[in-house]
């Protein structure tokens, strides 16, 4: 995906001082530009992730283009990945997630949108902390029209819920991004 490749290049040009002095470059929020391909081949073949970086990347794009897609569909890859991924500390794969985050002792088999929302989030942010990013992405799926007030409401709920059995922290860089998702939609 050579716009997410060129999205990760720019963002990561914002640790450059002069560079990260040009407006339009300071607004672009940190990402990565890995497929689901990518971060599949990551996640079972590489080991030490700190490791020579530049070689490990490399790797990434061309095996996984050039070998993982050719042994595996798209939809396999989306379902191994899903069991394999961590999404918090010590707990790897949609399974682990589900328990440990909504307390059950079984799969959930129909995830409502505000609990998909909340697992597919926490992929992204294996740090245990709630990060501004999740205000943004909850209004621009609000204005696709793909959340509504009442899925709004519940993601809210299962953030205050996970705040406080302490399975993530709401607190980043001294802000309490809980309490600006509550104030923006008034819960």
């Amino acid at each position: 995906d050579y716009r997410a490749i060129g999205r990760a290049l720019l963002s990561h040009a914002r640790k450059i001082p002069y560079i990260k002095k040009i407006p339009y470059i300071a607004k672009i929020p940190f990402s990565g530009g890995s497929t689901i391909t990518q971060q599949l081949f990551r996640t079972l073949f590489v080991e030490n992730m700190n490791k020579k970086r530049l070689r490990r990347k490399l790797a990434e794009i061309c095996l996984s283009r050039y070998w993982l897609n050719k042994i595996l569909p798209k939809k396999d890859q989306l379902e191994i990945y899903l069991n394999a991924v961590r999404f918090d500390k010590q707990i790897f794969g949609i399974m682990q997630a589900m328990q440990h985050f909504y307390d059950c002792d079984k799969y959930i088999k129909n995830l409502s949108k505000a609990q998909a929302f909340f697992l597919i989030e926490r992929i992204s942010v294996i740090s245990g902390t709630m990060l501004p990013k999740v205000i943004d992405t909850i209004a621009r799926l609000e204005n696709q029209k793909i959340l509504n007030k009442q899925d709004i409401k519940e993601i809210i709920d299962i953030y205050t819920k996970a705040c406080d059995n302490e399975k993530i922290k709401a607190e980043f860089k001294n802000e309490n991004i809980l309490e600006k998702l509550r104030e923006k939609y008034k819960y």
